[in-house]
């Protein structure tokens, strides 16, 4: 996207975890998403409540938890206690039997040693952590065990937690119901406080987008939720023509009763995912409260599409007797694999490409509820048929693969044989990108040809990669052009009287007018320059790496670098999505966003939806990925060598 960093996800969790090295950013271990709901309302607290009068605050926790107040005389963090400071207060409640607190401290203007104290200390928990609101686990030897959240409302801290009365596993599954209950009591217990807080610190209207866990949505809350998600699509969706036999209006009145029938906070969410897949655009997509990301698990398994076929790439270690490496899945549930991918799962994703679509519903062909089985059957490599059934319960246990898992750092650069550079960017989210890349430049000076690989570069800020695109062009490079819908009531009024009319007979104010109220007037930016840099390589041979998961600003990268004819594109189609899309919160916790921004090549060329596409495409076989042999830059290394790409692009 343009000038702006796009997450994927609304709310991010960062888990903070000690020792072992996880696979990914996921709720490992059942103590997570026990924690999420309450992380994330703690952290919408931060952003859209107000501590207020404290003794009204104090007030409103007794008269509705089972806390007095007591004289404090430190501030606690964690198992921390630091003595209060000049001109800071304090409240500090606990609880009848002693286990339990709620304290509140205002810090004088100038104590910024609480707050850094507060955020150096987290990474030595295990739990979920925001900007401003952390929830985590005190699993220290020689230290009670308990279960604590703290927040910062500007000046103000606020800590609350839960002596465990037994010791807890060192970070892994709660091994005995014992642990479970005591754990999941005091997961309660936070829950209901954090709560409680929120009705007093939000106004009644923003307490509908709080995550309830242990309450299921009413009826009226999920109508809110799918009309709220509807309308702003209605009104800022910018790709409505790429979905032309899909009528939105007609849409909602089928998903209407769908949403007001009795049913989990889950099954509820997955109804939106689908609704929002509708629309066939990744930058518009449904996120569930985090306590339900983990709702749905896969077995313990990668899989990739492979010569158009979801292949096992990786497996856990014990797995390999079970399913081998460069097993071929060819049904699942006793479906074949195009059956069940076309019923059960592409109609959940969100993206515009077929191809693409393809790709991810790989990766989830054996999706589906935490905790069940999946019986499915494979051919080997060496043409054998065998059906496996396995549990989904990949995110909840540490993972050691079989295949060791390549390590993306931000940027890399190395200088291969022939004097050939090759530069990884693997994100355009990080300013620094551009900083270490201008780190490599003296060494690419020399270089008679360069690699760039963005095959796992999934976007953030455009002008990230616009300010190394700058090094490579003699003369000014246009960006993406754009354009964005335009409404103003009183315009969609007065074109609603003259809808009727013969279109030749309008003026072009009320041609304007109609195309407002029709949904389809609209706002266009024009491209930006990239001016060359001072010591720009005009002239050096370029070889630009792409796969699917080349997206958004890095696929703004590869549209302007497309009228530089120095330049080839090598690899397969990018991901085909990119703009800036509009977020939302929804009733319940969860959240989505819609894309409010068309991008196209400066001369009106679609690349959303079917991707940027390469001039060299190359793809590896299941042998070759099996054997990590890269094809990709095999092929790039030989064209940069042999016709260093002398006529362009057309």
């Amino acid at each position: 996207m343009q000038h702006a960093s796009v997450p994927t996800l609304l709310l991010i969790l960062f888990l903070c975890t000690c020792g072992r090295a996880q696979e990914s950013l996921t709720n490992d271990f059942s103590y997570f998403p026990a924690m999420a709901a309450s992380a994330a309302n703690l952290d919408y607290l931060t952003s859209n409540g107000k501590i207020g009068p404290v003794d009204a605050l104090v007030a409103s926790l007794t008269s509705t938890e089972d806390l007095r107040p007591t004289p404090p005389d430190y501030l606690r963090i964690g198992d921390t206690l630091l003595p209060l400071a000049g001109g800071t207060t304090a409240v500090h409640l606990t609880g009848n039997d002693g286990r339990d607190w709620v304290t509140i401290h205002t810090l004088s203007p100038d104590d910024a040693k609480p707050r850094r104290t507060m955020w150096n200390a987290i990474g030595t928990y295990t739990g979920t952590q925001y900007d401003h609101a952390c929830f985590y686990l005190k699993l220290e030897k020689g230290q009670p065990h308990s279960l604590q959240a703290t927040a910062l409302f500007g000046s103000t801290v606020l800590s609350l937690g839960r002596t465990f009365p037994i010791s807890l596993a060192q970070y892994n599954e709660l091994p005995n119901a014992a642990q479970r209950a005591v754990y999941q009591e005091a997961v309660t217990t936070l829950e209901r406080r954090i709560l409680a807080l929120a009705e007093h610190l939000l106004p009644a209207e923003q307490l509908l987008y709080l995550a309830r866990p242990s309450s299921p949505m009413t009826a009226a809350e999920r109508t809110f939720g799918l009309v709220q998600f509807w309308t702003e699509v209605k009104y800022n969706f910018a790709y409505f023509d790429q979905v032309p036999a899909l009528n939105w209006d007609a849409a909602l009145l089928e998903y209407l009763p769908l949403a007001a029938a009795e049913q989990t906070n889950a099954a509820y969410f997955r109804l939106l995912e689908r609704f929002c897949a509708l629309l066939q655009d990744g930058h518009t997509n449904v996120y569930p409260p985090p306590y339900l990301r983990s709702y749905y698990d896969r077995p313990q398994l990668k899989i990739e599409l492979v010569e158009g076929q979801p292949v096992v790439v990786n497996h856990a270690v014990g797995l390999g007797q079970t399913v081998p490496l460069g097993a071929r899945i060819t049904a699942v549930e006793g479906r074949s694999v195009e059956a069940h991918l076309e019923e059960n799962i592409y109609p959940y994703i969100s993206i515009g490409s077929p191809e693409i679509r393809r790709r991810w519903g790989a990766h989830d062909v054996l999706k589906g509820p935490s905790g069940t089985n999946v019986t499915f059957t494979f051919q080997t490599v060496e043409g054998g048929e065998k059906t496996v059934t396995l549990p989904r319960n990949r995110d909840k246990n540490w993972i050691t693969w079989a295949v060791d898992e390549p390590q993306r750092p931000l940027t890399a650069f190395t200088v291969l044989e022939g004097g050939i550079g090759h530069l990884t960017l693997n994100s355009f989210g990080d300013e620094n990108a551009a900083t270490e890349f201008l780190t490599y430049w003296p060494e690419i000076r020399k270089c008679r040809g360069l690699v760039i690989d963005l095959r796992y570069n999934g976007g953030g800020n455009s002008d990230v990669g616009y300010a190394v695109l700058k090094h490579f062009t003699g003369q000014p490079v246009l960006t993406s052009a754009w354009r964005t819908r335009e409404m103003r009531s009183a315009n969609r009024a007065w074109g609603q009287f003259m809808a009727g009319e013969d279109p030749a007979n309008l003026s072009e104010d009320d041609a304007r007018n109609v195309a407002m109220y029709r949904g389809d007037y609209w706002f266009l930016g024009a491209p930006d320059t990239i001016w060359p840099a001072a010591d720009a390589l005009a002239s050096l041979p370029v070889a630009v790496l792409v796969s699917n998961y080349t997206a958004s600003a890095a696929e703004d990268f590869l549209v302007a670098a497309d009228a530089l004819p120095n330049f080839t594109f090598v690899g397969e189609a990018s991901f085909g999505s990119t703009g800036q899309p509009i977020q939302l919160r929804l009733p319940g916790g969860g959240s989505a966003r819609v894309c409010t921004k068309r991008d196209t090549y400066p001369d009106g060329r679609v690349f959303v939806g079917p991707g940027v596409q390469v001039d060299v495409p190359v793809r590896p076989t299941i042998a070759e990925y099996l054997a990590k042999k890269d094809v990709v830059l095999e092929r790039a290394l030989q064209g940069i060598k042999g016709e260093r790409n002398k006529g362009g692009r057309e």
